[in-house]
């Protein structure tokens, strides 16, 4: 907008909502960010408190606001060919698994108002594009010059980052959403490099600051682009990633679970909005997380607290029932609904897993704790709940051609044929195969998940259990064509834990165990190079 030059303020931009800037004719504006008004974004005539204003649904899915990029300032033709990369492929491809807002639209909006955030957009796009380029692999010296510039464009922005906090001895509310959000992105070019124990830091940093943070006031919820819910989204997705991998011993040091909103959100989900199945994937995301910390945690918890297992595991129960009966609804409104076509396939495979997690869990805690769970007289054949999940599986891997790389910072079809292979029953046996040969097969990334290593670490894990099997049945070799064999139950896998090397990002050293060697204190090592 150019400016008509009245004092003390542009009334052009008075006018329109925006902060008047100046007249520096070398200025380059920055767009305000004018809140949608809807009836759950507009700020409630009723007094509320401080926390009611993180409630900022982010449920809409916007395209690749292109007309911003001219504002930018650009110094190079590298930082443009990296900032296109990540416009045209990067972002898009992030969108698809998770919070296409943030990925799409806030990110780029903050980049006009914080240089930090630039310089980290820049350094994805360039180590993306190194990730998603294999011909760079045969171009060791291109593949080189984009390394060393992604991490010049990271440095950058940790100095921006840096001088910001020395400017301002009070950090805002802005000042830690920028923070943040940098430690999102971090944590991406880390986990495009492999670089686990880095993007765990990362996200370790980011979840912490996400509890500090507290939203006091109205001008709080718009102080900055990038919108807090947006945040506590994709870091429960990079949260569920992390403990899904994680070993024993690393997850009794790790975060506690990313808080949400429950106290604050309606209870019910209102399924008569347009955004209603985001709604539900939000919190099935969320729920998704808190199971998994509920059951690992509880393997830790002495008899005499099953009062609190039993409170906490009956808060679980009723969350995802709450979450089934928007489901329902939906499914009721739209016959379609069930189909993979109809977009709905993240949202079945997160409720999926949930609903195993929450299954595998009521046998234990009836027998350590005496703990009777609300969902046990649900019906539930695991056989058809995996097989089910198959079909939504492959239409998300058809979006993308198979041999193409794939990085996403949310849970997907990954985490989901990870479940199959290692958890369905074992008259499964072609499902699970088939869902090895998947993770084997495509070079995709969830997070700090890899699909080709856990495709790895699973085909040890089947070939220890077709070995028990065949011992037991007195099949010692396996000949040419001979079909694999039915697991029983009390050889298949009961424990699997992996310790990833410190001091060498492409190794692992895994520990299994069948239920037999279970009951005798025994497990099978096994060293993995990746």
């Amino acid at each position: 907008m150019k400016c008509d030059e009245t004092k003390p303020h542009c009334e052009r931009c008075t006018s329109t909502g925006r902060a008047c800037d100046g007249y520096d004719s070398n200025f380059v504006p920055v767009r305000a960010v004018v809140p949608i008004q809807t009836p759950s974004t507009s700020p409630s005539s009723s007094a509320s408190s401080g926390d009611d204003f993180n409630r900022v649904p982010e449920t809409r899915s916007f395209g690749t606001p292109s007309f911003l990029l001219p504002l930018l300032r650009l110094e190079s033709d590298e930082e443009r060919i990296s900032l296109q990369f990540y416009v045209r492929y990067a972002g898009p491809a992030l969108a698809r698994s998770s919070n296409s807002a943030f990925w799409q639209s806030q990110l780029l909006q903050a980049a006009h108002q914080h240089a930090s955030i630039q310089h980290c957009i820049i350094a994805l796009g360039a180590m993306y594009r190194r990730f998603f380029d294999t011909a760079s692999i045969c171009d060791r010296e291109a593949a080189n010059r984009t390394y060393h510039f992604a991490l010049s464009q990271s440095n950058k922005a940790i100095q921006q980052l840096v001088q910001d906090k020395t400017v301002n001895d009070r950090p805002g509310v802005a000042d830690k959403l920028t923070a943040m959000t940098c430690c999102v992105l971090f944590g991406s070019m880390a986990n495009l490099q492999d670089q686990r124990e880095a993007s765990l830091r990362h996200l370790r940093s980011g979840i912490r600051m996400l509890k500090e943070t507290k939203l006091a006031s109205y001008h709080d919820r718009y102080s900055h682009p990038v919108n807090i819910n947006s945040l506590r989204s994709i870091f429960t997705g990079l949260d569920i990633q992390a403990r899904s991998s994680m070993s024993w011993t690393d997850i009794q040091d790790w975060e506690p679970v990313v808080q949400t909103m429950r106290a604050f959100e309606p209870v019910e989900i209102d399924t008569s909005s347009p955004w209603a199945l985001s709604e539900v994937h939000c919190r099935i995301e969320t729920l998704l997380n808190d199971t998994l910390a509920f059951n690992r945690g509880c393997v830790a918890r002495p008899p005499t607290a099953h009062k609190a297992i039993q409170r906490e595991h009956d808060m679980l129960a009723a969350r995802f029932q709450r979450i089934t009966s928007a489901v329902k609804a939906l499914r009721a409104a739209s016959p379609d609904f069930d189909d993979p076509e109809q977009n709905s396939s993240k949202t079945k495979l997160l409720i999926a897993q949930t609903l195993h997690w929450l299954q595998s869990s009521i046998k234990p805690l009836k027998q350590h704790f005496g703990i009777t769970s609300p969902l046990s007289e649900m019906p539930y054949d695991p056989a058809k709940h995996f097989s089910d999940m198959m079909p939504h599986i492959e239409h998300l891997l058809s979006l993308t051609p198979p041999s193409t790389p794939i990085y996403a910072a949310a849970p997907g079809p990954l985490s989901a044929l990870w479940l199959i292979a290692i958890s369905a029953p074992s008259s499964c046996v072609g499902l699970r195969k088939k869902a090895l040969e998947l993770l084997r097969q495509l070079p995709r990334r969830e997070g700090s998940f890899d699909g080709q290593m856990a495709g790895q670490i699973g085909a040890v894990a089947w070939e220890l259990e077709q070995a028990a099997a065949r011992k037991e049945a007195g099949v010692d070799v396996v000949g040419e064509g001979q079909e694999d064999l039915v697991v029983p139950d009390h050889l298949r896998l009961v424990y699997l834990d992996v310790e990833y090397a410190k001091d060498d990002e492409h190794g692992a050293r895994v520990y299994l165990a069948n239920g037999m060697q279970h009951m005798r204190g025994e497990y099978t090592t096994v060293d993995i190079e990746f």
